[in-house]
């Protein structure tokens, strides 16, 4: 444009000088007469050089302003462009894009920060640089040179925008995916100048876009679970979804399906239907209000299909509609032949023998006949909204109510109950009843179920009564029974050493009648030891039955005081030693302590471990062992005695602390015994506020732990175990295992 204005200011230049000459050449006579004189001529030949020179000094001013006005246009181009270079280079500095410059041979132009701080490119040094060189500063580009080189190629290769979707496998682990664009730019001439390239990192919407997408396989599959045909619609009828069952509730064929119109859906399933235009207008009517409706569709071939038109919302406004369809052919052919039994069942109930109630929210709305008279009530009438609960003994009628309220609420489970009824005519009766929920016209009703006992009961208690006084004829058998074997058995207690005694007194006149004394002296001595041992016997057993006499009669004393009981269980083990190793069984003591203080009758407990001794001793043969444990734990002593003789068996374990209980009750067995001695045991324990308990396995030994509280007398010292204590330890297990050969 300027070019154009100074070669018009020339050409105008040009005209203004040559006009003059032009005028005088071509002009009227007087002019060209005034100019053919010489001098005349001169001046217009200086005129003409002056001309010639202002035009060409007006040129030069005239080019000079033009280049001046060129010269700021170009400087104020030059600034804008720097501007707009400054806020381009800010914006693609400021994007997360990643966003680069190469020329046609590879070399890197430009880098946005982006880019930079990613692979870790120098600002200052990677211009001008090619893959190679930059792979060997960024491990993390030389693992996608090779890909970027190859779909640069492949931009090349288009001509044009190129695009496609790359994985970068991040240092931490992670994998970020990058959406990129690739734009080569050519010369006029088809050269190759260089490629733009743009990627995005679309990880995030990747992701959000597998979800979605498994989402909406998990709703496809939802809905082609679900029982019902499900359809989806927006307001312009068109089809935005729909799963398979509902295809083939209608029987939809593939070429109308694939209209994705739901009237053209509409049209094809009117065909089916006993009401179409009704059917059809009821759809329509869905369109205008945003509220759920309902419609029972009847088909031509006898199915009927419930079906809910359900608004399709989006922030307020009805975008479409969701309809279901479900097949309730079935259930309305169930509900018709319930119906057509409804007589035949009311036919059952009134010839039923047993009463039947229908109650609805506590009132009762139906009864038959056999309810009538049970409540001796004249007509149903009578009993019409009456509380059925009212009928029920007061004692009884809020455990019913919260029972039946249990059943309502589902918390509580079907069962029978009896109960007192209170009848109008004022006599009380026993029944059986049972409820349950029914539904009765729409609603929830409970429904009983009730059966007169009263003769039931009147035989139950007979019997009840009769079985207590055969119980009581049983115990008195059974205690007949155990009184005359425990006389039987004392018999034989008493009878037996009696013999001895008397027999080695024969012998003794026999010896005594003999002419040489001094060589019986050592069978008069073998004799007076078995009549020791047998009045030994005699005594211990007579002791038992005084001190369990006491016992029962509540004589007995305790003598308490402070005891160590490591030392009187010690003492107790070394006079029973001597005898129990005799019979070729092996005793020990197993204790960790060396002190047990606690406040205990020393002289029964010593009576408590010698009886639990000889019953070790009795049932153990020649090689097994007993073994004594003494332990504390937690507040209490414990004592054990355990042996690996012949054992218990299990339906005796509760019978042996029971008075005169016997595990052998043979005569013939092969220890004597009256059979009071582990009650006796347990009465002693029992008295120190203890307890004991047995272990046993038959065949392989039996264990008697004995369990005493730690507790001090107060203001007692411990008890000092003399000499003499252990003198008496050893009669009383003369005494103790008299009966033991």
């Amino acid at each position: 444009m300027n070019k154009r204005w100074f070669l018009f200011a020339i050409i105008l230049t040009f005209a203004i000088a040559d006009f003059f000459p032009f005028y005088a050449a071509y002009g009227n006579s007087h002019i060209r007469a005034f100019f053919d004189d010489t001098a005349v001529l001169y001046q217009i030949k200086r005129s003409i050089v002056w001309s010639v020179v202002i035009t060409f000094f007006f040129i030069l001013l005239l080019a000079k302003t033009i280049v001046m006005v060129n010269i700021n246009k170009r400087r104020d181009a030059e600034i804008s462009l720097m501007g707009n270079e400054e806020i381009l280079r800010t914006l693609i500095n400021g994007t997360p894009d990643l966003i680069f410059f190469k020329d046609a041979n590879g070399r890197y132009l430009e880098m946005n920060d982006s880019m930079l701080q990613l692979f870790g490119f120098d600002i200052e040094n990677y211009k001008g640089m090619n893959k190679h060189e930059l792979a060997k500063s960024s491990p993390l580009y030389n693992e996608i040179s090779g890909r970027c080189s190859a779909s640069d190629e492949k931009a090349w290769e288009k001509g044009s925008i190129y695009r496609e979707t790359d994985t970068l496998d991040m240092p931490n682990g992670i994998k970020r995916t990058y959406d990129t664009i690739k734009a080569p730019i050519f010369y006029k001439d088809g050269r190759r100048k260089g490629i733009v390239t743009l990627a995005r990192d679309i990880t995030t919407r990747r992701e959000a876009e597998e979800k979605l997408e498994k989402k909406e396989r998990i709703l496809r599959a939802t809905l082609n679970a679900t029982d019902d045909g499900i359809l989806v619609v927006d307001n312009n009828r068109q089809v935005l979804e729909a799963n398979e069952l509902y295809f083939r509730m209608w029987s939809i064929p593939w070429d109308i399906y694939s209209l994705y119109n739901e009237k053209a859906l509409l049209k094809h399933v009117k065909k089916q239907l006993k009401d179409p235009d009704v059917f059809e207008a009821w759809v329509n009517f869905t369109y205008e209000v945003p509220v759920t409706e309902h419609y029972t569709a009847e088909l031509t071939d006898g199915r009927i299909y419930e079906v809910f038109s359900t608004p399709l919302m989006d922030k307020g406004h009805m975008i479409g509609r969701v309809c279901s369809f479900r097949d309730i052919t079935a259930r309305i052919n169930a509900e018709n032949e319930l119906h057509k039994s409804e007589e035949r069942y009311r036919t059952l109930v009134e010839l039923s023998p047993d009463a039947i109630f229908v109650s609805v929210d506590g009132e009762n709305v139906f009864s038959n006949m056999a309810g009538v008279k049970m409540l001796g009530a004249n007509s149903r009438e009578d009993i019409y909204q009456m509380d059925i609960l009212d009928f029920i003994q007061l004692d009884t009628k809020a455990l019913t109510e919260q029972h039946i309220n249990g059943i309502i609420n589902g918390e509580d489970i079907l069962s029978m109950s009896d109960q007192k009824i209170t009848r109008l005519d004022g006599k009380c009766i026993d029944i059986e009843a049972v409820s349950s929920i029914v539904p009765y016209r729409g609603k929830n009703a409970v429904m009983c179920v009730a059966r007169d006992i009263s003769e039931r009961k009147r035989t139950e208690e007979m019997k009840h009564k009769m079985d207590e006084n055969m119980k009581l004829v049983r115990e008195t058998l059974e205690y007949d029974k155990i009184k005359t074997e425990f006389f039987a058995n004392i018999s034989h207690e008493i009878k037996t050493p009696l013999n001895i005694i008397i027999g080695t007194l024969q012998l003794f006149e026999l010896i005594l009648n003999g002419q040489s004394t001094n060589e019986n002296n050592g069978k008069l001595a073998k004799y007076t030891t078995i009549m020791r041992q047998n009045c030994f016997r005699l005594l211990r057993m007579l002791n038992n039955l005084i001190y369990i006499t006491e016992i029962d009669s509540g004589f007995v004393e305790m003598h308490v005081q402070n005891h160590n009981l490591v030392q009187i269980v010690k003492n107790i083990l070394s006079s029973a030693s001597r005898f129990i190793e005799s019979k070729g069984v092996q005793l020990s003591l197993d204790t960790k302590e060396l002190c047990l203080e606690t406040a205990c009758d020393a002289d029964k407990i010593e009576r408590v471990l010698l009886n639990l001794l000889s019953n070790a001793v009795k049932f153990t043969d020649k090689g097994d062992n007993i073994k004594v444990s003494l332990f504390s734990r937690n507040g209490w002593i414990y004592i054990s005695v355990k042996d690996t003789g012949i054992g218990i068996p299990d339906e005796m374990k509760e019978l042996i602390f029971e008075r005169f209980r016997q595990v052998d009750k043979s005569f013939t067995r092969k220890c004597e015994g009256s059979g009071i001695g582990l009650s006796l045991v347990k009465s002693i324990v029992e008295m120190h506020n203890g307890s004991i308990e047995v272990k046993s396995e038959y065949g392989k030994g039996s264990e008697f732990i004995v369990k005493l509280p730690i507790w001090l007398a107060d203001g007692d010292e411990i008890a000092a175990t003399s000499e003499e204590t252990a003198s008496v330890c050893i009669d009383r297990v003369n005494i103790e295992f008299s009966d033991i050969y």
